[in-house]
């Protein structure tokens, strides 16, 4: 069952439509949980930004590869709304 939930993104990708953002990242999502059985690890890369898929407290983040913080810093992500495969909040 598919659940909403807060997406960390690179601020870089603000300038894609909404629609096809999440588009975008739900299908590698669900691409990622049917060959792995888990959404960690999911590879998005759009606008020459490739970003890897981890938890931060309960939301999802898609963390630029090259960064070495430990949490999504406001003026480089923005949030946004998708869905995905995990349990509700």
């Amino acid at each position: 069952m598919l659940n909403h939930h807060i997406a960390y993104v690179p601020i870089k990708w603000s300038m894609l439509p909404i629609k096809t953002l999440r588009f975008v990242i739900e299908l590698e999502i669900i691409a990622n949980f049917y060959r792995e059985n888990k959404i960690e690890g999911t590879v998005v890369c759009l606008k020459s930004t490739v970003t890897v898929l981890e938890r931060h407290q309960n939301h999802i983040w898609l963390k630029r590869d090259n960064d070495a913080r430990t949490s999504p810093y406001h003026n480089d992500y923005i949030a946004i709304l998708v869905s995905c495969i995990l349990p509700g909040p």
